[in-house]
């Protein structure tokens, strides 16, 4: 048996997280009891091992020497064997040569072959590194949700590291390489079905989740938690000629999503340039859909709501939604950037717009903030299909985002 070390470590990483899938059903969807833990186990196992490995495929593309604990006689002998008899590696020359231990490949592939780890992708290695010891060597006492945390947005960072380090040998663990690959032959077909929306759609895509080190693919689905990375991946798509629609849960929709932006450290707005209306939510989570390169689909993204509390003097003004959410409605006076919450002065306001006819009506826009959990929205690229996206939003719509991930996931496998 002869097996070399990328093929070895993509191996081990991708049962690693097809047992990480496996895991996931099993918890989210179908509520397995303790026979998880083995699944769960298994993963960490293969994840573990295929990153060791093909940290050690780095030293090997820098130097080889770089893969060995010690430069002793072993290994010097070893040399000599491998340029005499031609050999492709000096694992041909002697099986028994030790190897660096997966902490120090990581930091000679730091320190000495100058590859970037970001922090918190050195903390999940770590923490990999500490729950493989114990399943190995002990009894397994480690607190689920401080595992599930570690997994949360791995791939990504796992994908975007060894692309980078090992280069176009790589293959992802998504289908992130094969989507690059159907973009580019995409291309060349383009004169012949000019869809150019599609184009710009997919390119924009491609570069956002280049730029936030987010690795998927086609007819996949992913869903991101970090307020961050949302905001980044929004801001590189709106740095382009795409028009994007929306479809709120509570039937409000637009053609022309004009901004969405961070209000804060943990809430968002969408602005809609249609009907001057600004909508406000507590970010919880995003969803990505890739479809596929060749079709008139659209990607698309959802939003989720979090449950989000107010001021005291503001709880009044709180009215209960024909879908069982809490919202608050008010006006943004453009000039004074100032908005008005209280319902008595708005309906006054409004009152005044329509049958005063001496009244100046100042410019202004309607806000409208979102205080409950839920999926909020769903974004599409305007002039692509969206299919039937609505129906999750009023038919799954209270369910976590990762749930749907999941079930939608499972469906079209």
């Amino acid at each position: 048996m002869k097996i070399r070390l990328l093929e070895n470590g993509l191996d081990s990483l991708k049962k690693g997280f097809e047992s990480l899938k496996k895991y996931e059903e099993m918890y989210f969807l179908d509520g397995c009891g303790t026979e998880r833990y083995l699944v769960l186990k298994d993963s960490i196992l293969a994840i573990h091992h295929g990153i060791e490995i093909l940290f050690k495929e780095v030293l090997v593309k820098n130097n080889e020497l770089l893969v060995f604990s010690e430069i002793d006689k072993k290994l010097k002998n070893a040399y000599v064997e491998k340029r005499q008899r031609s050999l492709e590696s000096l694992f041909e020359a002697d099986q028994s040569l030790h190897t660096v231990t997966y902490l120090e490949a990581i930091d000679r592939v730091q320190k000495i072959c100058g590859h970037v780890i970001t922090k918190n992708f050195s903390i999940k290695l770590n923490k990999l590194q500490e729950y493989r010891n114990q399943i190995t060597h002990s009894e397994v006492l480690i607190e689920e949700a401080q595992i599930n945390a570690v997994f949360e947005g791995l791939v990504d960072d796992v994908d975007t590291f060894f692309m980078d380090s090992i280069g176009d040998s790589y293959s992802t663990v998504t289908g992130y390489s094969q989507l690059k690959s159907n973009y580019n032959e995409y291309l060349e077909k383009l004169d012949e079905n000019k869809n150019n929306i599609k184009k710009e759609a997919l390119t924009k895509f491609l570069q956002a989740f280049r730029q936030c080190s987010i690795s998927m693919g086609e007819n996949e689905f992913k869903t991101i938690s970090d307020i961050n990375v949302a905001t980044n991946l929004i801001k590189t798509l709106y740095d382009s000629n795409l028009r994007f629609g929306t479809d709120l849960y509570n039937g409000y929709c637009s053609g022309d999503v004009s901004e969405i932006k961070r209000v804060d450290g943990n809430r968002l707005s969408l602005f809609t340039k249609d009907n001057r209306a600004e909508y406000i939510f507590k970010f919880k989570s995003l969803l990505i859909y890739m479809p596929e390169v060749n079709s008139e689909f659209s990607p698309i993204m959802f939003f989720e709501a979090d449950d989000d509390v107010l001021n005291e003097s503001l709880k009044k003004n709180i009215k209960e939604d024909l879908y069982g959410r809490n919202t608050i409605s008010g006006i943004y006076f453009i000039e004074e950037k100032r908005v008005e919450w209280d319902s008595e002065k708005i309906n006054e306001f409004y009152y005044s717009a329509d049958f005063d006819e001496y009244f100046v009506i100042p410019d202004h826009y309607r806000i409208e903030q979102f205080l409950s959990s839920g999926v909020f929205c769903f974004i599409n690229v305007q002039m692509l299909n969206y299919g039937r996206m609505n129906t999750i939003l009023h038919d799954f719509g209270k369910l976590p985002l990762k749930t749907i991930e999941l079930q939608l996931r499972r469906a079209s496998d």
